[in-house]
């Protein structure tokens, strides 16, 4: 005894000399890390105003960049105008809404009863035949528009083209351009609605007249095309969507890049529409063809010269504020606390640092501001105490190192220990099958067996013992495999699955009847036959059964075999003392025992080990989890049949 346990008390030696080492260097370094270092104070206002200059002149340099191009940094610019489009028109009609308002006429009702034909019963066609009989009533203009706008769709979705053509004529020969649907023309949304089933040459000539008559703004569309806003984003534009969407579908009708230029041009008119009315006049228009930024009304107005004429933008000081901040930090020129202050007196941004710095005029200019100043000049001491921190670190590092490996020493010491435990239980495992096996063999020698049946028994014990003796002599080799990283390897060939299911009952049977188990066996849908090592699977089985009746403290023991969701799963169940959570994912280790477990169950320690790694070399899995109902724990084999061939 005495010599087995000098290596033990050698290991725990060694680990005490790690950690002292570990705990004298940690000493050391922090009795070096707090030695005295000079008052830092003057150096620090100084490296304040150092600091606040090199910012202001990093923002002033930044400011430069985005004054050769303003619009690609910044994020929220005014809209684009372009000179030289010509006079725009002024003088557009206003609509005429002549859209009937809802009654109880009986034009409603033959409309409601058309929409529910439409909607609820998907019949075009009959609510076709209703809005056209509508039409055949006294109707007043609006009724007429809206009916035949309706026959026109419902034409399109029953795919009546004759419909489709008389009623787009007698609309355009009907209404005026300004009869509008909630300022929207009738004759425009005529003309969208039935574009899909109109020929070629009808097509063209009636989006051509649309076209003239968009063009010169004599149609029906929204009033409040495009807009600047006075507050609270001034210079900003707006386009409503309605106006969008139409001129869209327009452009899309007419299907030329001729007409989709004439409707992009009488945009740009509106846009310029919009600028004048807004402002008046313009800026003057530079001729070197770079982006020049001047101060314009309390906001910031750039322009430049193009190919085509001058364009401009404006900008929100606020927003080309936020731009300059925005370019300022990606670049790194306005350190963490420094604020820009555009207005010149806002003491929330923090103490003033830096006078002010104009940038464009009076209307566009900085003060630099820091939320704690004080900081800056603390900062400079902190430079010094960046020794202090890094010994401290270094003495933390040592201490944790030294605890890591004695950590590692005493895992080392352990997995010896185990190791040793796990021979002396191979060879106890070992012993006892040998036994049994010598002591049949000499009684069938010596002639001490009376008759042919008990001879046959003992025939039958020994291959047992021998199946026994063979699965414990491949956990040692699967164990071999394991310890050195390697897989275990599995022969696979095609198995017939029921007759190998039917041996496993056998096998599975006469195990229960010698260990004392309550074994239910249960054989679910399986295919005809799968790629799979059959006797390394019966190993892994087996291994989930000693284990469920050594370790569970319960005789009751369930085994299921079949498919589900395209896997082969194979389950273990115990109505036993269950695994708790926390274990649960190391019980799968080498030698992993439950802390809780006195149970003094012989075993190796490798078996749930060795049922992983052949679940792993088939392609699956092994886990383990609580049973639906009541206590004990389910452990299951899955292996995808997407990893073995199958025949059904």
């Amino acid at each position: 005894m005495q010599m087995k346990s000098l290596p033990h008390i050698g290991g725990r030696t060694r680990e005490r000399a790690v950690i002292a080492i570990g705990v004298l260097s940690a000493l050391l370094l922090a009795s070096a890390a707090f030695a005295p270092f000079s008052d830092p104070d003057v150096a620090g206002r100084a490296a304040l105003s150092q600091l606040a200059g090199r910012v202001a002149d990093g923002i002033v340099a930044e400011w430069s960049r985005m004054a050769a191009d303003p619009l690609r940094y910044a994020k929220t610019p005014g809209p684009m105008f372009a000179w030289g489009l010509g006079e725009a028109y002024r003088d557009e009609p206003l609509p005429r809404d002549v859209h009937p308002h809802d009654d109880l006429s009986a034009f409603s009702t033959l409309l409601a009863e058309a929409e529910r034909l439409e909607i609820a019963e998907h019949d075009a066609r009959g609510a076709l035949e209703i809005v056209l009989e509508a039409l055949e009533k006294n109707l007043d203009l609006g009724q007429r528009a809206e009916a035949r706008l309706r026959a026109i769709q419902l034409a399109v979705k029953a795919k009546r083209a004759d419909v489709v053509r008389d009623e787009l004529a007698k609309t355009a020969n009907e209404l005026d351009p300004v009869a509008a649907r909630i300022d929207t023309s009738y004759l425009l949304l005529s003309v969208l609605a039935a574009s899909p089933m109109l020929d070629d040459a009808t097509r063209a000539a009636s989006c051509a007249r649309l076209l003239d008559l968009w063009s010169q703004g004599r149609i029906a569309v929204p009033r409040r095309l495009v807009w600047l806003e006075d507050a609270p984003a001034p210079w900003r534009m707006h386009v409503d969507p309605r106006y969008e969407a139409l001129r869209s579908s327009l452009a899309s009708a007419c299907g030329d890049e001729e007409s989709a230029s004439a409707l992009a041009s009488e945009f740009e008119i509106r846009k310029l529409c919009a600028l004048q009315d807004h402002l008046m006049p313009f800026p003057p228009q530079p001729s070197d063809g770079a982006w020049h930024v001047m101060p314009l009304q309390d906001t910031v107005f750039a322009l430049h010269a193009t190919a085509g004429g001058t364009e401009g933008c404006y900008f929100r000081v606020e927003d080309l504020g936020r731009a300059l901040v925005d370019a300022a930090r990606s670049d790194g020129l306005l350190p963490s606390g420094f604020q820009l202050d555009f207005r010149g007196n806002d003491a929330s941004l923090g103490a003033l640092v830096r006078g002010r710095t104009e940038l464009v005029g009076g209307e566009f200019a900085f003060t630099l501001r820091h939320s704690d100043p004080e900081s800056i000049v603390r900062a400079s001491a902190r430079r010094l105490w960046w020794i202090r921190g890094a010994l401290v670190l270094l003495a933390a590092f040592s201490l944790g190192a030294s605890l890591a490996t004695a950590r590692a020493l005493s895992r080392e010491r352990h997995l010896a220990e185990a190791r040793s435990a796990f021979v002396a239980n191979v060879s106890h495992e070992l012993r006892t099958p040998l036994a049994s096996i010598l002591l049949m063999a000499e009684n069938l020698e010596s002639g001490r067996v009376g008759s042919e049946e008990t001879s046959r028994r003992y025939h039958s014990s020994m291959r047992r013992e021998a199946n026994r003796l063979r699965r414990l002599v491949d956990d040692v080799l699967d164990f071999s495999r394991i310890e050195r990283g390697k897989p275990i390897g599995v022969r696979r060939e095609d198995t017939a699955l029921a007759p190998w299911a039917e041996d496993l009952r056998a096998d599975a049977q006469a195990w229960a009847e010698r260990g004392g188990a309550n074994l239910t066996f249960t054989v679910g849908p399986l295919p005809a036959s799968a790629s799979i090592d059959g006797e390394a699977l019966r190993r892994a089985i087996f291994n989930l059964l000693d284990n469920a009746l050594r370790h569970s403290g319960s005789v009751e023991i369930a085994l299921s075999i079949g498919e589900e969701s395209g896997a082969l799963v194979v389950r273990v169940s115990d109505r036993g003392r269950g695994i708790p959570e926390r274990e649960r994912s190391t019980i799968f280790e080498p030698f992993a025992r439950l802390e809780a477990s006195t149970d003094g169950a012989p075993g190796t320690g490798l078996g749930l080990a060795i049922v992983r790694e052949i679940a792993a070399a088939h392609g699956g899995s092994a886990t383990v989890r609580d049973p639906e109902q009541g206590s004990g724990a389910v452990f299951e084999i899955r292996i995808p049949w997407a990893d073995a061939s199958v025949e059904t």
